[in-house]
């Protein structure tokens, strides 16, 4: 006899943990980005590793070059907009609309936005939004699904495969656990730790998710592993927090709660993660719906 495992869901309760961090934390990632790239960066050669909103512009590129050319493109968890306005500032005739949970968020992308870009923003959870089936041919998650329920964020990529036109365009980049196998000691406890700071239940798990998108009507056409194009900007991490706390708490401009506290440990956390190369591994993962 089978016995049926509960897939993970989206609780009330994650969504106002979620937006609670974003609301408290938020503003704290113009420290790391002027732009407010809510990602790390990819570094090639011939680029300065000390230029750090280029490594962040770059990633941007990387990910989303593949739409350039595309009537719609849909990106799925889109914080403050930085991705999207990068892409149709890049790519004349495409449309990105951006989907945050963040109420807070879309309005600061509104903001942010200049005039008569084709950039729309929308709040609502990405696991079930308000658009018809078929409506893109291109859809996005950077560092963003991680925030999804389960290992395999089935449901973000349940929803992905549904938004998609067949032979539309699919593109995951984050940090994934490597392997399905357990965490033990002090990686375990870091995992926890960053999943607690960052309001995730698990990082994704890279054959849980390449599974996940076969069962969703996806074919994997690329699996890259960029961890040591991500780690240049990783590096930033302890010197980056170093001077927002000089400002922060020797200047005394606010109160730092918990959830800016999290915002900075959880960084700090993944390099260490990150070192363990066995286990961890950035990823950009490139899928068609069929």
């Amino acid at each position: 006899m089978t016995t049926l495992v509960p897939e993970p869901r989206v609780t009330r309760q994650d969504v106002e943990a979620m937006v609670r961090y974003y609301v408290e934390s938020g503003p704290d990632y113009q420290t790391w980005s002027p732009g407010f790239n809510m990602h790390f960066g990819y570094w090639e050669a011939g680029m300065n590793p000390l230029r750090r909103e280029a490594m962040l512009e770059r990633m941007n590129r990387k990910v989303t070059e593949s739409f350039e050319g595309c009537e719609n493109v849909v990106d799925l968890g889109c914080g403050v907009g930085a991705t999207a306005r990068s892409l149709a500032q890049r790519s004349s005739g495409t449309r990105v609309t951006g989907v945050t949970v963040v109420p807070l968020q879309v309005a600061r992308a509104l903001e942010m936005t200049p005039l008569g870009m084709a950039v729309d923003f929308w709040e609502g959870d990405y696991t079930h939004t308000r658009f018809s089936g078929g409506s893109f041919d291109g859809a996005y998650a950077i560092e963003s699904f991680c925030h999804g329920p389960g290992r395999d964020k089935a449901a973000c990529l349940r929803e992905a495969g549904r938004l998609l036109r067949r032979g539309g365009q699919f593109v995951m980049a984050d940090g994934f656990l490597r392997t399905s196998e357990p965490l033990v000691g002090v990686l375990a406890k870091c995992h926890e730790r960053i999943c607690e700071c960052w309001s995730m239940d698990s990082l994704p798990v890279l054959p849980d998710v390449l599974a996940g998108l076969r069962e969703n009507g996806f074919r994997v056409t690329g699996v890259e592993d960029i961890s040591w194009r991500v780690a240049f900007s990783v590096a930033h991490v302890p010197f980056v927090t170093a001077r927002f706390l000089v400002r922060e708490l020797i200047g005394r401009r606010s109160r730092l709660s918990r959830e800016r506290r999290n915002n900075l440990l959880a960084p700090l956390l993944t390099g260490v993660v990150g070192l363990a190369r066995r286990h961890f591994g950035y990823y950009i993962l490139r899928a068609e719906k069929v």
